[in-house]
């Protein structure tokens, strides 16, 4: 099977896909992503959904791996989030194919800004960040591990500080509103980002990060 037009993603092939797996156990986004784009950057993924400050900010391994997917979404949004778009799956398969084979962006750079990252949460945040109402919120994970990443990239992230700015971030109903409803439309993803940029104090960072 072949799609032609656009000829960018293979979004055509991931329905249908989705649409026969109906019978028996019915895979998961991330899995049928694994499928169809397996490749070095899904092993880089799940090689790094090992790394043990990652465990202790989600929690034990997802067996539909929800937890991959996840890094992938911080990878998506850092680097392409100025380009996102609905549906959230769709934004997420581009990206996976546009880098199935480390060509775009390579191991050695991804694996330095997922555990940098990773790393100065733990530090800063304690190691069960994210859950405001006791279950991890992926909308608030994926908005500040972007911020965070992109604060280290262009060193104007204040460590010290960063605990007292996310508290008042999760006390901030912009962002609430954003990390709690129809959290996969445009709008709310670049309120989320906006607002986490301005009171994590790292105005100055992009979602697109660096090419």
């Amino acid at each position: 099977m072949r799609q032609d037009i656009p000829s960018d993603d293979d979004s055509s092939i991931y329905h249908v896909f989705e649409r026969l797996n109906t019978g028996g156990k019915i895979l998961s986004g991330q899995e049928i992503r694994a499928c169809l784009y397996h490749g070095p950057f899904n092993e880089l993924i799940a090689e790094l959904n090992g790394y043990q400050e990652w465990r202790d900010i989600f929690g034990p391994e997802n067996r539909r791996l929800r937890d991959q997917e996840l890094i992938l979404r911080f990878f998506a949004f850092k680097h392409d989030g100025v380009s996102y778009f609905r549906p959230l799956k769709g934004f997420l398969n581009k990206f996976m194919k546009s880098n199935r084979y480390l060509e775009k962006f390579p191991a050695e750079r991804l694996s330095e800004e997922f555990k940098s990252t990773v790393e100065t949460i733990i530090i800063t945040l304690g190691d069960r960040p994210f859950r405001p109402e006791r279950v991890l919120n992926a909308a608030i994970l994926e908005s500040v591990m972007v911020v965070v990443s992109d604060g280290l990239d262009r060193k104007t992230l204040n460590l010290n500080r960063l605990q007292e700015r996310y508290e008042r971030l999760l006390d901030n109903k912009s962002y609430l509103a954003a990390t709690t409803r129809n959290t996969a439309q445009e709008e709310q993803v670049k309120t989320r980002l906006s607002v986490a940029r301005r009171v994590l104090g790292v105005e100055g960072s992009r979602t697109s990060g660096r090419k």
